[in-house]
């Protein structure tokens, strides 16, 4: 009839055919996935993640997030709360545990900061200290110097916080020693000098040897070896031992000046 115009329903193009109104291609990304006639092109497949790209395309599951669609591609839609997609790699959704995760703490990039002597640790998105490296301990309770004590070596933290070591003595592998005394004790026996010809003087921080120094020595064949006036024939054996790695070495020759 004159006047009768066919009307644009949906996204679709209106026609009319053997004077009826109706409908030809969907415009654009609009496709009609429903089963049926066309009814008005109901659906975007550049959006739709059951439909994305084209009818019966449903988008996949995504680790720690929910499916997404855009521009006819399937990708992540949004992550769960407390989770983020940190490294842009859809295939593994959001794998980033923000509340946990020492590189991204509470964000994407927001890197937890290194600690002297020890690790940072990442609880509910907040940074903070973790624990000690072994030999070291945070005996003033601050975490902006991390764990500033070495237990080894410190005399007034002998093997932890608040252990001092007497008067005149050492503190070796976190034990209090009378290393430098002129008695060589149990635990004392360590570090030796790289080789012959080698002068080892005491030092209070590695305990090289409980005597002054060393200038040549020669074992199980030979051994000259010249110390200080404290050393004795045991001492000399225990300097073999540890200088061959052999311990049943002993000194079968030395000199004490």
């Amino acid at each position: 009839n004159c006047g009768n115009v066919c009307t644009k329903v949906g996204a679709t193009t209106p026609a009319c055919s053997a004077g009826s109104c109706g409908s030809t291609a969907c415009t654009g990304t609009f496709r009609t996935c429903k089963a049926g006639p066309v009814d008005g092109c109901e659906t975007d497949t550049a959006v739709a993640v059951n439909n994305c790209g084209t009818c019966g395309k449903v988008c996949g599951a995504v680790t720690n997030g929910t499916p997404g669609c855009a521009a006819s591609n399937c990708g992540i839609g949004s992550c769960n709360n407390g989770f983020d997609n940190c490294d842009g790699n859809v295939a593994n959704g959001c794998e980033t545990n923000l509340n946990t995760s020492i590189a991204h703490c509470s964000g994407c990039g927001k890197a937890c900061p290194a600690y002297t002597n020890a690790s940072a640790k990442c609880t509910t998105g907040i940074c903070s200290m973790g624990a000690c490296n072994a030999g070291f301990a945070d005996c003033n309770m601050n975490a902006t110097d991390g764990c500033e004590i070495n237990t080894n070596t410190d005399v007034k933290n002998c093997g932890g916080c608040n252990m001092p070591c007497g008067a005149g003595k050492s503190c070796f592998g976190g034990k209090c020693s009378s290393c430098g005394d002129g008695v060589l004790q149990a635990g004392e026996e360590r570090d030796p000098p790289p080789g012959p010809f080698t002068s080892a003087v005491v030092d209070a921080n590695t305990c090289r040897f409980h005597f002054e120094a060393v200038q040549q020595l020669y074992c199980n064949g030979g051994c000259s070896w010249a110390g200080g006036s404290s050393c004795d024939q045991a001492d000399a054996d225990i300097f073999c031992k540890l200088r061959t790695g052999n311990p049943a070495s002993v000194a079968t020759s030395f000199t004490i000046v």
